[in-house]
């Protein structure tokens, strides 16, 4: 990061993956992710020279896919909550459509590690095996908690977000469309909320993760979008797929509801986190061209207004980064049980923050800030998408409020 810090890192171990991963985001994270927003057709993005996937090779070959996978399954352990956010910034800092796309390629296989099966056990070793990008995640996932409301009659359809899943057999067969889904045309494996319908009155909810390898399943590239062009998302449909009941979960076989619960606030928490190092990089810019950007004889960073400006923009990213790592470090001791609003408000007070921060340094660079030779321009269009990935903002907010 280009100026001071004063983060509390937890130990040396932590210092040791973060100075890796400040490595990893400069030398080969921001350059794949400014090469790639210059994509102009979305299918470039994964094409088979794509600087998309050295970023993947150079992520495992770090082993950071190995976090939170259980030692025992070949991972390397739970890290703790607030080093995770501070490796989420860093992604962030870098690029935040690539930050999502790893974690997202990994997502399948966590969430198969907490489930004591056969075979999510061996999907989930498997994964850690992998150092060559072979196996890719994808995810699709409720953004605010629908396990916590009433399951829908029969009679209703399926709620927005998830994937029919009608009792056939000793198996499911899975219906329905996705869109947005990130790292949809990549995918190997993938993790979904689906609606469960077992005869004309039982109806359950449930997480199925499958291999994405039937012939019923179809993927849609997205089209061309102005935010976050390195990260591939695009659109999934099921026709009539049938995966082993071993597949899907529910309260019966494993604590999905549970499980679903802490993988969407940690999801939101690590959006937070990414938006705050997308922050952070605006500022960065701003700061660097100020003390360079010559004006009335003087760097305009010696002008009041400027330094001002620059302040408050500093301010902002501060109470942004405090309140992420406060819920961090709370997780640590608490667990994620009674956080869903603080959860909401941290990831909006990020997601306002980058947006207000980049839009403030684009003020001070003038007309070059929408200049396409400097990254800020990108960092803008990036963070106008915040408002709205994973669940728009209002919407979280007003949901959350009714626990606070």
């Amino acid at each position: 990061m280009s100026f001071r810090d004063i983060d509390i890192i937890p130990d040396e171990a932590s210092r040791a993956i973060l100075k890796e991963l400040e490595k990893f985001t400069t030398a080969v994270m921001r350059p794949a992710g400014l090469e790639l927003d210059a994509c102009s057709v979305p299918a470039d993005v994964f094409a088979g020279t794509s600087p998309l996937w050295d970023v993947f090779v150079a992520f495992r070959s770090l082993d950071l896919h190995l976090v939170n996978i259980p030692e025992t399954l070949g991972g390397s352990g739970v890290l703790d909550a607030v080093t995770a956010a501070l490796a989420a910034e860093r992604l962030g800092f870098a690029d935040a459509g690539l930050a999502f796309g790893l974690t997202a390629a990994s997502a399948p296989f966590r969430l198969a590690s907490r489930i004591n099966t056969p075979a999510m056990t061996d999907l989930a070793r498997r994964f850690c095996e992998d150092r060559e990008g072979a196996m890719i995640g994808c995810r699709s996932l409720l953004p605010w908690p629908f396990w916590a409301q009433d399951v829908k009659t029969p009679a209703q359809t399926t709620p927005d977000g998830m994937l029919s899943a009608r009792a056939d057999g000793d198996g499911f067969l899975l219906s329905g469309q996705l869109s947005g889904v990130v790292n949809a045309a990549i995918a190997t494996h993938g993790a979904f909320d689906v609606d469960i319908i077992a005869g004309d009155r039982q109806r359950t909810r449930g997480l199925a993760i499958i291999a994405l390898d039937d012939p019923g399943i179809r993927r849609e590239t997205a089209s061309a979008v102005s935010s976050q062009r390195s990260l591939p998302r695009g659109g999934v449909k099921f026709s009539n797929v049938r995966i082993p009941g071993e597949n899907v979960f529910t309260e019966k076989t494993a604590p999905a509801a549970d499980i679903s619960r802490s993988v969407v606030i940690e999801q939101n928490c690590f959006l937070a986190a990414v938006y705050t190092g997308l922050a952070r990089a605006g500022l960065a810019e701003a700061l660097a061209y100020a003390r360079k950007r010559v004006q009335g004889g003087v760097p305009i960073f010696e002008h009041r207004n400027i330094r001002l400006q620059l302040f408050n923009m500093f301010k902002m990213v501060e109470a942004a980064r405090a309140c992420v790592l406060r819920l961090a470090a709370c997780h640590d001791r608490q667990g994620t049980a009674q956080t869903w609003p603080h959860t909401v408000a941290a990831r909006c007070l990020a997601v306002d923050t980058a947006c207000h921060v980049t839009s403030e340094a684009i003020q001070i660079f003038g007309g070059y800030g929408l200049a396409r030779e400097f990254p800020l321009e990108k960092f803008f269009r990036d963070a106008r998408l915040g408002p709205v990935e994973n669940g728009i903002n209002e919407d979280l907010a007003i949901d959350a409020m009714r626990l606070v």
